[in-house]
């Protein structure tokens, strides 16, 4: 069983919520953040994250349903990446900054 304790304020990921906390249960596999926002890795190939919207924490369904087979998360300050099995390259958070 994996216990994830976090402290701090509840606005920058101090709190994960509880659906996010059930997928973790026994699944995880490396956990990552950005400045003010989480994403793990689970064991399963798939991806969850929590917080800050506009640096990674949530993650929309157009990508999610594409985060399969995850091999590596690639964090910033801002954003996430994630690379898929077969080189799909996924990227959430304020990516508006490198377009």
């Amino acid at each position: 069983m994996v216990l994830l304790l976090l402290g701090g304020d509840k606005d920058k990921g101090g709190k994960i919520p509880q659906d996010i906390q059930n997928k973790m249960i026994k699944n995880v596999k490396m956990i990552f953040s950005t400045d003010f926002a989480f994403s793990t890795l689970l064991n399963d190939g798939t991806v969850v994250a929590w917080e800050n919207e506009w640096y990674g924490g949530k993650i929309h369904d157009e990508i999610q349903t594409q985060l399969i087979n995850v091999k590596q998360i690639i964090p910033t300050e801002t954003q996430i990446t994630a690379s898929c099995e077969g080189g799909k390259i996924l990227t959430w958070g304020e990516i508006w900054r490198f377009r």
